[in-house]
């Protein structure tokens, strides 16, 4: 997980913060983890068609390392 998380980090200088908010155990025995990350930029306010290719990157990086992105 901290090593999924520095990978976020590194996606874009605009990934200001990676959080995680939730973890639990499904029924099923699989592990859930929610991620708050926090985008900031230091010259201005972010749309969110600046942001969404970085979440393209990390969402590919999540299913990559074995996790679903939702």
């Amino acid at each position: 997980l901290k090593e999924l998380i520095s990978h976020i980090r590194g996606v874009s200088s605009l990934v200001r913060e990676v959080k995680i908010a939730d973890r639990f155990v499904t029924k099923e025995g699989e592990r859930s983890i929610t991620l708050k990350i926090t985008f900031q930029s230091p010259e201005k306010g972010l749309s969110d068609e600046e942001v969404k290719p970085i979440r393209k990157i990390i969402e590919s990086r999540i299913r990559k390392s074995g996790g679903i992105a939702r």
